[in-house]
């Protein structure tokens, strides 16, 4: 169980850090404790497993990364996790997942693309599927995006 101060840690470390030389410093006087309490703290959820991880949301359209397709492989059972580390490996790729394949829609690997050009795109799809075990995959473009943001506890 969770004190209050662990509480009001979580909810302020899902909220954006601030854009300061010390934004620890700022949240512990935010919240009423020194840095390396904060810190000792933050350390805790992260050893007991109640916060599994710390990261930022980029707004990637807004620093010029337009061209965002998600791509769709189909590939055999056996090859999922090489395939899959392999292509979570380019640094264009910020999402890469297994998904359980459908009737009519048989790929099964999963990856977001981040770049700032279809020429971009066109490049890192060529890297990435240049390779035997692919059998098929697809770009997807979302059309519209309706929302970019985690998930919030204590509110």
């Amino acid at each position: 169980m969770l004190t209050d101060i662990q509480k009001e840690i979580v909810k302020v470390l899902q909220e954006d850090l601030p854009n300061t030389k010390e934004p620890f410093v700022e949240i512990g006087n935010k919240i009423g404790i020194s840095e390396e309490a904060l810190l000792n703290e933050i350390n805790y959820l992260i050893d007991k497993g109640y916060l599994r991880r710390m990261g930022a949301v980029l707004a990637h359209r807004k620093i010029g990364l337009n061209y965002n397709p998600m791509i769709v492989i189909e590939t055999k059972e056996e090859y999922i996790n090489d395939l899959g580390e392999k292509i979570a490996a380019f640094t264009e790729v910020t999402h890469c997942y297994n998904r359980p394949r459908m009737d009519d829609f048989p790929y099964d690997l999963y990856a977001m693309i981040h770049c700032n050009s279809q020429e971009e795109v066109s490049e890192i799809v060529k890297k990435i599927t240049n390779d035997d075990r692919i059998i098929s995959y697809k770009l997807l473009y979302s059309t519209k995006e309706y929302k970019k943001t985690s998930m919030k506890y204590f509110i």
